[in-house]
């Protein structure tokens, strides 16, 4: 009887084993479930997240056939139907797409790690990353493809603007110099830094900054303590002594900017040795035309392009009566006569119809209105571009010296 009852107790243990082993079956289906659940709403939420993107994004098997497409490849590729899957990626790419294509999926396949480049179709740049997932049943290869065109035209532009200021810089005919704001140290200086101060390019930055900068290393250096200190100022002109004892002058400019946090200070230092030879010149042959105009016999005046007085000399104050501030802006018919005042725009076109200058003789009027028999020497002054400035013209009273020959002929 004992034995029959261990029996039973031991049959109900394996009952309730039994039913606790089905609960657990029941319980891991119920997990398994919910798993999957979870995954497939992963899996929606990257194909949402993938569909979304700004990127194409194209899944490949290893022959190349489509195992996924994004909406942002289907409007690049003009995919219309939805029977893409498992189709040859060829059939919807042009020649030279699919062999960048089938390039990068090879490489990705074979090296098995992240392939990338830069394509360039027709007008338009991208970025290509191939990579390789472990996706079962096989291994397949994700391509993503990101437009660059912008960036790219930035970059192109910027390293034309790069390469043009350097070359701005390193052929201008001032000294340049970059210097660290705080270490007053130089980073770089052009060629004609070199070449203005007769330096050799065995010297270093030190000793360029100091022969420049400093009187204590060269007397007739600028000492720029201050100018540094007050950067963006103009520096008066200096004299100068170059290393091979050449004199010149010179001016300074200095300004302060930064560049990613770092301040810098932009030196710009000019010879102006022949400028201002070329103004002294200037100046003494303006002096010397003055005297000539002021002091001539004969008067001079000058019309601008509109046929009025821009200049006016005391001989041609003696010959017309007029003052130079009352003849100064005046049209040219203030000195013709009433007769004749129809006929300036006519007088204005023979004036500048020679290039080389005219001679003429004619009646004017005076400030008393009185009639005089004037002499003209004319010249037309014209620019560079040939663009007409004016007229300069010497004028001499024959009034006397007709009347004497009129008075002549009679006798």
């Amino acid at each position: 009887m004992e034995d029959i009852n261990d029996l039973k107790m031991q049959i109900e243990a394996l009952k309730k084993e039994v039913s606790n082993s089905k609960n657990q079956i029941k319980n891991l289906e119920a997990d398994k479930l919910i798993l999957s659940q979870k995954v497939s709403q992963s899996h929606n939420h990257t194909l949402l997240l993938a569909n979304a993107s700004p990127n194409s994004i194209i899944q490949l098997t290893k022959e190349f056939n489509i195992l996924f497409i994004n909406n942002t490849a289907r409007i690049l590729m003009n995919i219309k139907d939805d029977n893409f899957y498992g189709k040859h990626i060829k059939k919807y790419v042009p020649p030279e797409v699919y062999n960048d294509i089938e390039n990068k999926v090879e490489a990705a396949f074979i090296t098995n790690k992240k392939v990338e480049s830069i394509f360039h179709y027709q007008t338009k740049y991208f970025r290509v990353v191939a990579n390789v997932t472990n996706s079962k049943p096989e291994k397949s290869v994700l391509i993503i493809t990101t437009e660059i065109t912008e960036e790219v035209n930035y970059e192109t532009e910027l390293k034309f603007k790069s390469v043009l200021l350097q070359k701005v810089y390193d052929e201008s005919e001032n000294s340049l110099l970059v210097l660290e704001a705080e270490s007053k140290q130089i980073i770089s200086c052009n060629k004609t830094t070199y070449k203005m101060f007769d330096l050799n390019k065995n010297m270093d930055f030190d000793f360029i900054r100091n022969y420049i900068f400093s009187s204590n290393v060269n007397p007739t250096g600028y000492d720029a303590d201050n100018a540094f200190a007050k950067a963006g100022i103009f520096v008066e002109e200096t004299e100068f002594t170059s290393f091979t004892g050449r004199q010149f002058l010179a001016s300074y400019q200095i300004s302060l900017f930064e560049i990613d946090g770092k301040k810098l200070f932009f030196c710009k230092i000019a010879d102006i040795t022949k400028t201002r030879e070329a103004n002294r010149k200037l100046l003494i042959d303006s002096q010397k035309q003055k005297l000539h105009m002021e002091q001539s016999p004969l008067g001079y005046l000058e019309w601008n392009a509109n046929f009025e007085v821009a200049e006016w000399n005391p001989s041609a104050e003696k010959i017309f009566g007029f003052t130079r501030d009352e003849a100064i802006g005046k049209h040219a018919t203030f000195i013709i006569q009433e007769s004749e005042k129809e006929f300036s725009d006519e007088y204005w076109n023979i004036l500048i119809s020679s290039s080389k200058g005219s001679r003429s003789k004619q009646y004017n009027i005076n400030k008393k209105n009185e009639l005089i028999f004037v002499e003209w020497y004319n010249t037309p002054l014209f620019d560079e571009k040939g663009k007409l400035l004016g007229i300069s013209c010497l004028v001499d009273n024959i009034t006397d010296k007709l009347k004497a020959e009129e008075e002549l002929k009679q006798k």
